[in-house]
């Protein structure tokens, strides 16, 4: 088994929404359990004055904007900078008196590419954040700001889509040297959480021998104690089908997985196993990348 990765700094985007914040007690449940600091993000967005001033205003030089357009857009600006700022210092305080480490940034523009680049300046070890929509993961995942994190980002990003703490924690196997890059951060969030892990892992055959071999290299997968109770599982089956049903019958609430192909999630999530269980089950899904 390859050895656990080392949590120091968790990049948390918040956008001051309800939603981002459910982010924030999964994030503070691994920093207290592996003493990692967190790092909260908030981007502001550029302003435009063509959103201020008349709809039909082209944004060209010498076509209508004028000193006070400007002006406005600046005082926008720095109020949305001064919101911003004052919205991470309340929850670095709240955080801080938790005993948790915290820093805050404040970023400008564009949303993804920030949080991208800034899990890479702050050597971040891992990045929480939540899903936006009611429609969940399949319409998030489209277009957003969401899907180009998980598309360019190099560290492991936990997807957040409830509140709750984690109890049991699912790590799919296939038998692949990637499958199992997700296996040592699955069994340290499981721990930092207190949940049991389950490692599971389906075949086609329905042999008695092939059940057999099957279940040995589940056994043989943890090769030193963990301090985490585990559960193995072997299913015939249809790998997503299977997986998804574990899941319900299971009270699983993480998902831990490897990506699969280098060109990371773009190429992974389409057509593939992973798509099926990201968007047939309503759970926290921590994406692993591959070394």
């Amino acid at each position: 088994m390859n050895h656990p990765m080392k949590i120091k700094q968790i990049l948390v985007p918040l956008d001051g929404s309800d939603a981002a914040k459910q982010a924030l007690p999964h994030a503070v449940s691994i920093a207290r359990r592996v003493d990692a600091a967190i790092i909260l993000l908030r981007v502001v967005p550029v302003q435009s004055y063509v959103s201020l001033s008349d709809p039909n205003m082209v944004l060209d030089g010498g076509t209508g904007a004028t000193a006070y357009d400007y002006e406005m857009v600046r005082e926008l600006q720095e109020k949305g900078r001064e919101t911003a700022v004052a919205y991470l210092n309340e929850k670095q305080a709240l955080l801080q008196q938790d005993g948790i480490a915290c820093e805050t940034i404040i970023g400008e523009g564009d949303e993804a590419g920030t949080i991208v680049d800034t899990a890479v300046e702050q050597k971040a070890d891992m990045i929480v954040m939540t899903t936006h929509g009611r429609s969940g993961f399949s319409r998030w995942m489209m277009g957003s700001v969401a899907e180009r994190v998980l598309r360019e980002a190099k560290c492991p990003i936990m997807v957040v889509r409830h509140s709750e703490h984690a109890q049991h924690v699912l790590i799919p196997l296939d038998g692949s040297e990637l499958s199992e890059q997700a296996l040592p951060i699955g069994l340290q969030v499981a721990a930092a959480n207190g949940a049991t892990a389950h490692l599971m892992r389906v075949h086609e055959s329905s042999s008695e021998t092939a059940h057999t071999a099957v279940q040995m290299y589940l056994d043989n997968c943890i090769t030193e104690p963990v301090a985490v109770k585990v559960k193995t599982a072997v299913i015939h089956g249809s790998p997503a089908s299977s997986i998804l049903d574990y899941v319900e019958k299971n009270g699983i609430d993480l998902i831990v997985m490897a990506t699969h192909g280098r060109r990371g999630v773009h190429r992974w999530v389409y057509g593939s196993v992973t798509e099926k269980i990201l968007r047939g089950a309503e759970r926290n899904i921590f994406i692993i990348r591959p070394q």
